[in-house]
């Protein structure tokens, strides 16, 4: 089983010590702006990809694609760690960066830019443990700055890892190199018309979709309507967009892990009931488990529709500020106690 079981975020932003110690293969987190909600679905995918120790410079972690020496320190003051429970055995991720060489900060954007251009002293490496091991073996990756370059061990999984994809809350009109290169996957693999006819069933409008080059040269998706009007899918707005992302990461996550900050944003509420029961249907047929952050009580009521013959596979998780300690805490509802997150104020909008 690739799914995550459980998990805890020890060190990881604002929420050291947060703990779900129960996670379904359907999961939404709610809670007022700014509890952490995000930073939990960042936590779970450096936790799933912990064998890539890249990710943590990754804009989705980073939220910045400004560069920085040590990704480490904006995640967490003195290391990060992070648990979960994956594979029927609990695993750790520890992460920390050692500084061996001091690098004077550029003064000047030029100044940066010259150092770019020549080769940078090594000015610190990120070491990682995992199951509380340090990876051993030569350091094998080596990433610049303009302040210097860090180099990192790559750890070897021991077997293939499941796929993870993080969606993150803000999307753009336009589709990214990286979609269009899982959508031709997709299509070399056979299954354009299986994604078609999953589109379609939310997209009525939607008949065929098509990488075409516009005069400049760059590929787009294009959107051929049911009346024979080919459009760019952008055309057709953001919450279609929205909608196919998910879907491409549906498919694209397999027998792993999908985590998705705010599901709702950009799909009307009338078909949040429908893109719950597809989202069903296609989790389970796909071996997908899902983390979904939500400000939306249509949403919940949506999914817990979807889910109303088998409880135990949806879990509703409310973060909210501990008046004893203080901390981020979870309370979770699922199986015979999921109705109860109905008569909870889940101070969502």
């Amino acid at each position: 089983m690739t799914h995550l079981s459980s998990f805890k975020a020890v060190r990881y932003r604002g929420i050291d010590g947060l703990s779900l110690p129960h996670l379904s293969q359907a999961n939404l987190v709610t809670g007022v702006n700014g509890i952490g909600k995000t930073a939990l679905l960042e936590a779970m995918w450096l936790f799933v990809g912990r064998y890539s120790p890249t990710l943590l410079w990754n804009a989705n972690v980073q939220r910045s694609t400004n560069p920085v020496l040590d990704p480490v320190s904006r995640l967490s003051n003195g290391g990060l760690e992070l648990h979960g429970g994956q594979n029927g055995s609990t695993h750790q991720l520890k992460t920390v960066f050692e500084k061996v060489a001091e690098v004077a900060t550029p003064a000047t954007a030029r100044e940066a830019t010259e150092r770019n251009m020549m080769q940078l002293p090594v000015a610190g490496r990120i070491e990682t443990y995992l199951d509380g091991q340090l990876v051993k073996g030569d350091f094998g990756g080596a990433r610049p700055t303009p302040w210097g370059v860090v180099v990192h061990q790559t750890p070897v999984p021991p077997k293939p890892q499941p796929s993870c994809v993080i969606e993150s809350t803000k999307f753009q009109l336009e589709t990214p190199g990286e979609y269009l290169q899982r959508y031709s996957d997709m299509v070399r693999a056979n299954q354009k018309e299986e994604l078609t006819n999953a589109i379609n069933l939310l997209l009525p409008r939607v008949k065929d979709l098509e990488i075409l080059t516009d005069r400049t040269g760059e590929s787009y998706l294009s959107a051929l309507t049911k009346c024979g009007v080919q459009l760019p899918l952008h055309d057709l707005g953001g919450g279609i967009i929205r909608l196919y992302r998910l879907l491409l990461s549906l498919f694209t996550c397999r027998d792993g892990i999908m985590l998705v900050d705010e599901l709702e944003n950009g799909i009307h509420y009338s078909g949040l009931n429908e893109v719950w029961t597809r989202a069903r249907q296609w989790m389970r047929r796909w071996n997908v488990q899902l983390v979904a952050t939500t400000h939306s009580a249509e949403c919940i009521e949506a999914a817990m529709a979807a889910f109303a013959d088998s409880p135990e596979d949806l879990s509703i998780h409310k973060l909210f500020v501990s008046e004893t300690t203080g901390a981020v805490e979870a309370v979770t509802f699922t199986g015979e106690t999921l109705d109860g997150a109905r008569d909870l104020n889940l101070e969502v909008r």
